[in-house]
């Protein structure tokens, strides 16, 4: 039986932890706009910060649960691993659902900022494109239905506009488009 002290499980999985906390850190939150941890505040999205220390890592979650783990309890399981959060499932759930109004702010401000004002719209005298994203989700059910969401972003003015779908038809619009 191998002797705690000379385990060297322990220590790979520190260096590991600290690499990956340094990579998040020197990466990708610099890269992010002026005010996160304010705005999410704000918008209730970090309200109470218990196990998660910042809005950061919150962000860090979402991303995760979006590429890499495939429910909230690998969400939960994959945090503790890290050393980034002791929380549950149902609490990651709860978090990330009420994060949309500061995740579309941050959209926003990530869009806005990279693009301002482009001089190729000017000078080709274009007045107005729209980049559209439409999603398809499949619905869980005997029906199977496929609800159609779109998001639009305008880069002139460096705006995103959520559109909602009406059921399968996906073709009413929220924000003014």
């Amino acid at each position: 039986m191998p002797d705690r002290i000379h385990d060297t499980t322990t220590t790979t999985l520190a260096q590991t932890e600290a690499c990956q906390q340094d990579d998040w850190s020197q990466e990708v939150v610099p890269r992010l706009p002026v005010g996160v941890q304010q705005q999410a505040v704000a918008l209730k999205a970090f309200e109470r910060s218990r196990q998660i220390r910042c809005a950061t890592d919150l962000l860090r979650g979402l991303l995760a649960y979006v590429y890499t783990v495939h429910s909230f309890q690998h969400l939960s399981m994959w945090s503790v691993l890290l050393g980034m959060a002791d929380v549950s499932a149902t609490d990651w759930r709860k978090r990330l659902q009420r994060a949309s109004a500061w995740l579309s702010w941050l959209l926003e401000e990530v869009l806005a900022a990279s693009t301002a004002v482009s001089p190729w719209l000017v000078r080709g005298g274009w007045r107005r494109i729209l980049l559209i994203d439409g999603t398809h989700l499949s619905c869980p059910g005997p029906l199977g239905m496929v609800w159609r969401v779109h998001t639009a972003f305008d880069p002139a003015f460096g705006s995103a506009h959520p559109t909602e779908g009406d059921g399968p038809t996906g073709r009413r619009t929220v924000g003014g488009l």
